[in-house]
């Protein structure tokens, strides 16, 4: 969504700024650093296919789907528990809707729409409601 890709931008620009982001990657394997013993690569694929191999990583944090996390863990140079649990990881999606009540911040009309600001319910399908007019 555009809301939400303004929130990655904003938090990606120092690292964009200092010359740290590579946007447009694809990052296809990790492994093991041969030259730097507990450390991280990441072999990446690009724009026309090129490749390259990004070395020297602390840590390797994975923003993923638990499919995708798996078969990147479970690539070759890695040990085999690593992908361990996500096998059994089952997805359940959220979805989110918003509603605007054009009326609804118009003075005087105070009783139009929800009167509370949140809910919460345990046994519905709708667990989570916010009123933030």
């Amino acid at each position: 969504t555009p809301g939400m890709q303004s929130l990655v931008a904003t938090w990606a620009e120092p690292l964009a700024r200092a010359g740290r982001l590579l946007p447009g990657l694809q990052v296809d394997r990790i492994g093991a650093d041969p030259l730097q013993p507990g450390r991280w690569q990441l072999h990446t694929l690009g724009a026309g296919g090129a490749r390259q191999v990004h070395a020297g990583f602390d840590a390797v944090l994975l923003a993923l789907p638990a499919s995708r996390a798996r078969a990147l863990l479970e690539g070759p140079g890695l040990p085999a528990a690593s992908a361990e649990g996500l096998e059994n990881v089952e997805v359940a999606p959220c979805w989110t809707l918003m509603l605007a009540y054009p009326h609804a911040v118009q003075p005087g009309l105070t009783t139009l729409g929800p009167q509370w600001n949140a809910a919460r319910s345990t046994h519905h399908r709708i667990a989570w409601m916010a009123r933030e007019s």
